[in-house]
């Protein structure tokens, strides 16, 4: 899925841009809590699938070639999520689009969402909240996206040492 993690990217233009995309959330999604695909529904032409886990892991795996979302819930003192979809390459005539759906007791209300998109864009999401769900819809062309869903953020700050360390030999 292409998701926190790095390795095992081609390298080719795809890999290169889905690289460059990760980069620029990978401070968040470091810290975050992993989801994977629990509470997840994703609709697209009509077809409606929830990503639940089953006891058998084979059972709950997307089929090959399938649009999929993992989701992180970001660490405090952030509250929100950063999601990692992967689309169906656009057919002829044009793809459908994607609507998911996330559950967002945990971190919501959802005050602002973004899209960072595959070609280095960035689109502020229109999405609606209803019953501990936030719903959005994603362009049907892109091939691979980064959403953040935001209710409120705090600085991603390090304690800065003096220098020289106390622990350092004099």
């Amino acid at each position: 899925m292409c998701g926190a993690r790095f390795e095992g990217l081609p390298d080719t233009p795809f890999g290169n841009a889905l690289l460059a995309l990760r980069q620029r959330a990978n401070q968040l999604s470091y810290t975050a809590r992993f989801m994977d695909t629990v509470g997840l529904t994703l609709t697209q032409a009509g077809s409606r699938w929830r990503t639940r886990r089953a006891a058998n892991p084979a059972a709950w795996k997307l089929p090959a070639g399938r649009t999929q979302a993992k989701w992180f819930l970001l660490a405090a003192p952030a509250r929100g999520a950063l999601l990692n979809v992967i689309q169906d390459p656009p057919k002829e005539g044009g793809a459908p689009e994607l609507t998911v759906s996330i559950p967002s007791a945990d971190f919501g209300p959802v005050k602002v969402a973004w899209a960072l998109h595959l070609d280095g864009t960035l689109e502020r999401l229109a999405g609606r909240e209803t019953d501990g769900r936030y719903t959005f819809t994603l362009r049907p062309t892109e091939k691979a996206t980064t959403v953040l869903l935001v209710n409120s953020v705090g600085p991603q700050v390090s304690a800065a040492l003096p220098s020289p360390p106390p622990w350092a030999a004099k």
